[in-house]
This record gives structure tokens, C-alpha cells and sequence, in this order.
């Protein structure tokens, strides 16, 4: 009976693993060279973190491993790749990192993006320390994406990074063509 119900766990796990890969809307935005790949994605309490075991990521932000808002609004959250919606079968590990790019401080507006990056970064860390809620954004899949199938859309993680949309220093918060 035992190894029956882990065999329906299996197929269930599976199913699930699968609806999700199909409900996840890929939005692809042309661009001068190529193609740029963009999903919304839910951060939640169990799909994220904002700390990872050594074994993960070398302590590099502070005595526990935790990521800290740094200069420029710098800042990475770890997903669980297992969560997440496009495969990323080339790495080992059990996140993913996604990154919030540098900000140059000199760049026109630049103190209203790094603003508005670090409330991000708070909203996510308030949602994580409550355990509860969620936080939608915006990723940007390239360059570490791989299309297998343009007919459907099949794609790929060639390594496990992946980043908040950005463009001329700014978090972009939704999935098509720049707005001006």
C-alpha cells in the first residue's frame, strides 16, 4: 500500500509540475539583436528566500547569509527552483537566484529608481518575515534562457540566474514593449 501511494504522490507532484509550466505566459518583447523573454511571477513565503544555506551561496552579505539591499539597489532572492515555471535542468542546485540589477548613482533620475527598488526589496522582506502574502514582479529570463521550440514556445534555463526586469536603470514592472 505504501509504495502505491508514493507512486499517486509521483503522478500528482508531476500533473502539477506540468500545469504549472503551462500556465506560466511567456512574453517575448523584440529587440534590436534579439528576442527578450519576460514573465510575472508570485513570490511567496514558500517559493522564496532572501537567506540560503552555505551550500547554496558562500557568505558574501552578512554572518547568516542574508541578502541585504546594497549600494545602487542591488538585492537577490533565492526561488525555489522546483517553484519556478521555466526548467532549469543544467544547475544542481535548489534555487534559483534572481537579481535586481545596479543602478549607476549618476544616471538621471537614478535616486527615484534605487527608491523605488528598495521598497521592493521591503515588501518582499515584509512578506517573507510575516510568512504570509505575496509579492508579483516582473523577470527578465535573458541571457540565460534557451529556446528550445519557438512553435509553442519552449524554453529553457541555461543556469540558474534570472533578473527583475530593468531597463536604463529602472525596475520595470510588467511584461511587454517599453513604454516611453
Amino acid at each position: 500500500m505504501k509504495i502505491s501511494y508514493t507512486i499517486c504522490i509521483c503522478i500528482l507532484l508531476n500533473i502539477f509540475f506540468l500545469a504549472t509550466m503551462s500556465a506560466a505566459e511567456i512574453h517575448v518583447s523584440p529587440g534590436k539583436y534579439n528576442d527578450y523573454y519576460h514573465l510575472r511571477f508570485t513570490l511567496t513565503p514558500e517559493n522564496c528566500s532572501l537567506s540560503v544555506s552555505p551550500t547554496e551561496r558562500q557568505h558574501r552579505y552578512a554572518n547568516n547569509n542574508t541578502y541585504e539591499l546594497s549600494e545602487g539597489g542591488q538585492f537577490e532572492v533565492f526561488i525555489r527552483k522546483q517553484a519556478f515555471p521555466i526548467p532549469a535542468p543544467h544547475t544542481d542546485s535548489d534555487y534559483l537566484i534572481l537579481r535586481m540589477p545596479y543602478t549607476n548613482p549618476n544616471l538621471p533620475e537614478a535616486n527615484r529608481h534605487i527608491a523605488t527598488k528598495r521598497a521592493l526589496f521591503n515588501q518582499i522582506q515584509a512578506m517573507k518575515s510575516k510568512g504570509q502574502g505575496s509579492v508579483e514582479v516582473t523577470i527578465e529570463l535573458n541571457p540565460y534562457v534557451t529556446v528550445l521550440k519557438h512553435e509553442p514556445l519552449t524554453l529553457e534555463l541555461s543556469g540558474r540566474n534570472v533578473f527583475f526586469r530593468q531597463a536604463l536603470g529602472q525596475y520595470i514592472d510588467y511584461v511587454g514593449p517599453l513604454k516611453q
